[in-house]
C-alpha cells in the first residue's frame, strides 16, 4: 500500500514539475543520442527512389518546364514536391540552410496539408451526407503515401489525421476529448513500430521535436511557437555540430508561413492542362510568385549574414530545458544566468591571452563554406 501511494505521489510531482514542452525537449535529446548510435539502415534507398519519382515528374511536365523563363524556378518547385534538390544552384541551397528552411525540401505535413486543402469541399460534403463515405475517402487519401518508398514525414501526418478521424467516430465522450498532443505521441509510437526510426533516425527526431512542440497546446500562438522552435534549434545545432542564427530562424519562420499559402497555389500546375494554363496565364503567375519567393530567400539570407551566428553548448541546452521546467522564478533566473555565463567563451577563456582559443569546438571552416558569395 505505501508503495502505491509513493508511486502516485511521484507521478503527481512529476506531472506538476514537468510540462509538455520539457517532455518534448528531453525526449528529443534522448532520441538524438540514440540516432547517433543507430544511423540510417539504408542511406542510398531514399535518394534512389526520389530520383526516380523526380524523373517521372519531370518527363511528364517537360512542356511546362519549357514555358518557364528561368528553369531554376521550375527545378525549385520540383525540389519542393519530391525532395530532390540536386538540380538547384549551390547558392540557393545554402540560402535555405542559412534561414533554417531546408524542411521545405522534405515532403512533410506542410506539403500534405496543401494537397489536403483541395479535398476539403469533398470531405465537408461527405461528413454531413455520408459519414462512412467520409471515413473511407479520408482513409484512402491518407493511405496513398504508404504505397511509396520513403516520404516518412508525410506518412506520419497521415497516421495523425487518421487517428483524428477515428477519434471523432468513438462512442465514449472522454475519448473524443483526447488532446492532439497525445495523438501525435501515439502517432510516433506507431511510426516507430513501423520501423521509421531505424530507416531514417534523424528524420524521425526532427519530426518529433517540431511536431511535438507544434501540438503541445490546442491553440496556435506564433510568438510562443517561435521561442519553442528556437529551443529546438539550439538542441539540434548541438547534435549536428552546426551553428544557428536567431535572425535566420525568425526569417525562416516567416517564409515557412508564406510558403504554406503559396504551395497550394503552385501545385495545380501539374494537373491543369497546358491549354488552360495558357489561356488563364497560370504558368506566368506561378513563375512570378516563385521568383518573388526566391528573391526573398536570397535577400533575407544576405541580411542574416550581416549578423553573428551562434554555437550551441551543453550549458545552453540546459538553459533551454530550464526555461521549460516548472520552478520558482527566482531559482530559475539564478540558474539561467549561471548557465548563460558558463556558455560565454570570454568568461571561460579568461585571461585575455586565451581568447584566441575557444573552449567549444566552433567549426569556423563550415561558417566560411556556408557563407554565400
Amino acid at each position: 500500500m505505501p508503495l502505491v501511494s509513493s508511486s502516485e505521489f511521484f507521478l503527481a510531482l512529476l506531472k506538476r514539475l514537468m510540462n509538455r514542452v520539457f517532455f518534448i525537449y528531453l525526449t528529443s535529446i534522448m532520441l538524438l543520442v540514440s540516432a547517433k548510435k543507430v544511423g540510417p539502415k539504408t542511406s542510398k534507398t531514399w535518394y534512389k527512389e526520389v530520383s526516380k519519382l523526380e524523373e517521372i515528374l519531370i518527363s511528364s511536365s517537360n512542356p511546362i518546364r519549357e514555358r518557364f523563363k528561368k528553369k531554376v524556378h521550375f527545378d525549385l518547385l520540383i525540389a519542393y514536391v519530391t525532395g530532390n534538390k540536386k538540380s538547384l544552384p549551390t547558392k540557393l541551397k545554402k540560402s535555405h540552410k542559412t534561414l533554417s528552411i531546408t524542411h521545405l525540401f522534405t515532403p512533410s505535413g506542410l506539403h500534405f496539408s496543401s494537397l489536403y486543402f483541395f479535398f476539403i469541399p469533398l470531405f465537408s460534403y461527405l461528413k454531413t451526407k455520408s459519414p462512412p463515405g467520409y471515413l473511407f475517402a479520408h482513409t484512402a487519401l491518407c493511405a496513398t503515401p504508404f504505397l511509396l518508398t520513403g516520404f516518412n514525414s508525410i506518412k506520419r501526418i497521415c497516421i495523425f489525421h487518421t487517428l483524428k478521424i477515428l477519434k471523432s467516430f468513438l462512442a465514449k465522450e472522454k475519448l473524443k476529448q483526447i488532446d492532439n498532443f497525445y495523438l501525435i505521441l501515439f502517432t510516433f509510437l506507431i511510426d516507430a513500430i513501423r520501423g521509421s526510426f531505424f530507416e531514417s533516425p534523424l528524420s524521425f527526431c526532427y519530426s518529433f521535436i517540431f511536431l511535438g512542440l507544434l501540438f503541445c497546446y490546442n491553440d496556435f500562438n506564433p510568438q510562443r511557437i517561435f521561442f519553442y522552435f528556437l529551443g529546438a534549434q539550439v538542441i539540434l545545432a548541438f547534435f549536428s555540430l552546426d551553428h544557428f542564427s536567431i535572425f535566420g530562424l525568425f526569417f525562416g519562420f516567416l517564409l515557412t508561413y508564406i510558403f504554406s499559402f503559396l504551395f497550394p497555389f503552385w501545385l495545380p500546375i501539374f494537373f491543369v492542362p497546358i491549354k488552360i494554363q495558357s489561356i488563364l496565364g497560370i504558368t506566368f503567375l506561378i513563375e512570378k510568385s516563385i521568383s518573388l519567393f526566391v528573391k526573398s530567400i536570397l535577400f533575407l539570407s544576405d541580411i542574416v549574414f550581416e549578423f553573428n551566428f551562434f554555437f550551441s553548448s551543453l550549458p545552453l541546452i540546459l538553459s533551454v530545458l530550464l526555461c521549460s521546467y516548472k520552478l520558482q522564478t527566482k531559482i530559475k533566473l539564478y540558474l539561467f544566468t549561471t548557465l548563460i555565463l558558463l556558455h560565454s567563451n570570454p568568461l571561460l577563456n579568461f585571461p585575455r591571452s586565451t581568447f584566441q582559443k575557444p573552449l567549444y569546438p566552433v567549426n569556423y571552416k563550415n561558417l566560411k563554406k556556408n557563407k554565400i558569395d
